[in-house]
């Protein structure tokens, strides 16, 4: 059995400390590993609407 004043907060501290760094490594992971390259929507080579621009600083109330 725990007692809550010698073996709690170190427990607690590892249990915390632990978890942030699986975090920081599997981030880490995540952001060097090419995992799902191509994966997903393109972009378009030229926006739909590519040097138009409509709104002149006001909503409309249909909005």
């Amino acid at each position: 059995m725990l007692n809550y004043s010698s073996d709690f907060w170190p427990l607690f501290w590892t249990i915390i400390g632990s978890g942030a760094a699986l975090t920081v490594v599997l981030s880490a992971l995540v952001a060097v590993l090419p995992w799902r390259k191509g994966h997903g929507t393109h972009a378009a080579a030229a926006p739909a609407a590519a040097g138009h621009d409509d709104f002149d600083g006001y909503l409309s109330r249909a909005a």
